[in-house]
This record gives structure tokens, sequence and C-alpha cells, in this order.
């Protein structure tokens, strides 16, 4: 089963963004919008998209800002369409992985969501669009595998 690694790509400490995915590819078949061949390339000459996004900002070049932005959400969706379900790490909510897990949600994929907040610091959208809700990423591995199972997915 083919699942789609949703999560903030921007806002979240330095290597840990990469880290959770690398594990996660490595215990199951996984659609990682890092990958190369699923962006071509999210990082353009040593710069990465939150900069590339800056930059046009500071320099008040909000149409090619626009369309970047759009190609990037185009090329979420066509990955999350393609995928069979999404992992979703979501350490805080954040647009895009609210807007990945809807997706998935609205194509009736299961969601499996892993996050270390709790309470008010777990947003109530995500909990609505949700398979599953696990406190770590080993739990996520765990709940995917079950799905793929009770699904009969290999």
């Amino acid at each position: 089963m083919l699942w789609y690694l949703a999560g903030p790509i921007c806002h979240v400490k330095e290597g840990s963004d990469r880290h959770w995915r690398e594990v996660a590819k490595k215990q199951l078949w996984c659609l990682d919008p890092f990958d190369e061949e699923v962006l071509g390339g999210q990082v353009k000459d040593g710069v990465s998209p939150k900069e590339r996004f800056n930059l046009l900002r500071a320099a008040n070049e909000i149409d090619r800002l626009r369309q970047e932005m759009q190609d990037i959400l185009r090329m979420d969706e066509d990955s999350v369409t393609s995928a069979e379900g999404v992992l979703a790490y979501s350490p805080e909510p954040t647009w895009g992985t609210i807007r990945e897990v809807a997706l998935a949600y609205q194509q009736q994929k299961p969601v499996v969501l892993w996050t270390e907040a709790v309470g008010s610091g777990l947003s109530n959208t995500l909990i609505g669009l949700s398979t599953r809700i696990v406190p770590t990423l080993q739990d996520a591995i765990v709940a995917c595998k079950q799905i793929e199972a009770e699904l009969g997915a290999t």
C-alpha cells in the first residue's frame, strides 16, 4: 500500500522534518514530496521553498510566488490522489498538512496522524479527518501496517 507522507516542510526544527520521512520510507512503501521525482526537487539552487518564497515576497514578485505555490499545490494533490493512504506528521497544525489530510479524507483514503500534541494543541480538524491518531512515529508505522492488513494490501 502506497502512503503519502504529509507534514510541514518549512516550520519545523532543522532536520526533524527529514528524519521521520527517512524512517517511514524504510518500513513502508511511501510517496514523499521531498523526493526529487515527486516535485522535481524542492530545493532549487540550494534554496529551500521557504527561503525562495520569502525572497519572492521581498522582491514583490507576487505573481511568480502565486504560480510556484499553485504548482506545489497541484503536485501535492496529484500525489495524494495517486497514494492509497496518508501518513501525516503534525507537530502543530499547518495549512498544508490539513489540506493534504482533507484531500485524502474526501477520497475516502485512510489517514494515520502522528502528533505529540495533546489537548488544545491537537487540531479539531485533523481529529475529525483522521482514521487513527498516534503519539509516536513507531506507533504510526504500526497503525499503517494494521490498516494494510485490514484492507488486504501489501
